[in-house]
């Protein structure tokens, strides 16, 4: 099992997310209509993980199709 680290919140996490958002609009072109970082890493002054959290809307002919 993989050991979850707790860090303190670091401005550097939103351009990491904007960098991965852009690559995953870039590849998923017009399939995903939705990205959010989502938890706690996405709230300033909060402990967080240190991975991202995304929240993705993609239609269900294209998971079905990719699964």
């Amino acid at each position: 099992m993989r050991k979850i680290q707790i860090s303190p919140h670091k401005s550097s996490w939103k351009r990491l997310y904007k960098k991965e958002e852009k690559i995953l609009q870039d590849v998923l072109h017009e399939e995903i209509s939705f990205v959010a970082h989502i938890g706690s890493a996405d709230t300033p002054d909060f402990k967080a993980k240190t991975h991202f959290v995304l929240n993705l809307k993609l239609p269900i002919q294209f998971l079905m199709l990719h699964s």
